[in-house]
């Protein structure tokens, strides 16, 4: 009983964390909230020997939605899906535009800013978390966030 509560716990505080990394990544709304599935799955068989819940959420849901764009490389995306959160074509549109700004612009930062970047923007890491996870100062990770923030908008028109 103790095991479902926590699971429960962990469940509502991250569910939406890890679908926005999924989202972020997979760009489709059914196979985010597959990805989703799969992670809490994989939580709950393993909650006894996860150590750090937060950063575990963040990189099986950034690695298997990974998988799932590597393994649907080869497939047309000709269904047709109901609007997300009320998003209409238009607004989907200037989301995927915007994101692959961001993407292009991203590819441009060293490895140490897109860690930074990724955890703060995407998986809503605060600074703290970050440092205490790439075992460096709070006021580093706060410089490399910035210092990519600052490139990532000067790449992007938004």
């Amino acid at each position: 009983m103790k095991k479902e509560k926590e699971f429960e716990k962990i469940y509502n505080e991250f569910k939406k964390q890890a679908f926005y990394i999924s989202y972020s990544i997979t760009e489709d709304y059914d196979e985010s909230m597959d990805v989703v599935q799969e992670v809490f799955l994989k939580i709950y068989e393993n909650m006894e020997n996860i150590k750090e819940i937060k950063a575990y959420i963040m990189t099986v849901s950034r690695n298997m939605s990974l998988n799932k764009v590597r393994g649907n490389r080869h497939l047309l995306d000709i269904e047709d899906h109901e609007p997300v959160f009320n998003i209409t074509p238009e607004r989907e549109c200037e989301n995927r535009e915007t994101m692959e700004q961001v993407r292009k612009a991203m590819s441009d930062l060293t490895a140490a800013e897109k860690n930074v970047f990724y955890m703060k923007f995407y998986s809503g890491f605060n600074y703290d978390e970050i440092s205490k996870e790439l075992n460096i100062a709070e006021s580093t990770a706060r410089v490399i966030f910035m210092n990519a923030l600052k490139k990532v908008r000067g790449k992007c028109e938004v």
